[in-house]
């Protein structure tokens, strides 16, 4: 018979890894989001297409800067990480306003 432990153990791990880059994703999207409602809101005669062109260019900036920590994340499924990854971050606390 063979045991299926280290294939759930796996399963675990992946599910922990996927749950914590979805939360630290959104929490960038929230933060970039208000930041940039915020500059919006004080650029008035900001164009529709420099807008779009600002909120391009913010979703690069997040992009960029989470693409090695989530592969990191990824790469180690270290429980160890993913716990400091989301106290860094404050993944499980609610959004600042």
């Amino acid at each position: 018979m063979t045991s299926n432990r280290p294939s759930l153990n796996h399963e675990r791990a992946d599910l922990d890894v996927v749950r914590t880059v979805a939360a630290l994703q959104q929490r960038a999207e929230e933060i970039r989001r208000q930041e940039l409602d915020k500059t919006l809101r004080r650029l008035k005669d900001l164009s529709p297409e420099d807008a779009q062109r600002l909120d391009a260019l913010t979703q690069a900036i997040i992009k960029k800067l989470l693409h090695r920590p989530i592969a990191n994340l990824k790469a180690r499924r270290n429980s160890s990480h993913l716990q400091l990854a989301r106290e860094l971050f404050a993944l499980d606390e609610p959004p600042s306003p």
